[in-house]
């Protein structure tokens, strides 16, 4: 799977970035299944990526979009 990320660089310096991980939440987006109540189902994630290579520095005072890709997603939890 790939991804593409924005990252903001505040720093005094450029940075460079190797490997990503994303800790949150995200929907169905199938729209496939539901809660009762029509409501949507969230699944938590904790996914780690590593970046392409080339696209890894982020300039001081600057912004990127970074592409990775995701290293190992799996969902052992039925959609209830």
């Amino acid at each position: 799977m790939n991804a593409l990320l924005k990252i903001a660089n505040s720093n005094d310096f450029d940075v460079s970035v190797n490997e990503i991980k994303i800790y949150g939440r995200s929907q169905d987006s199938s729209g496939k299944y539901k809660f009762p109540g029509n409501k949507p189902i969230l699944y938590e994630l904790n996914l780690v990526g590593t970046v392409e290579e080339g696209e890894d520095l982020i300039k001081a005072h600057g912004s990127s979009f970074l592409r990775f890709h995701i290293a190992h997603f799996e969902n052992k939890e039925a959609p209830e």
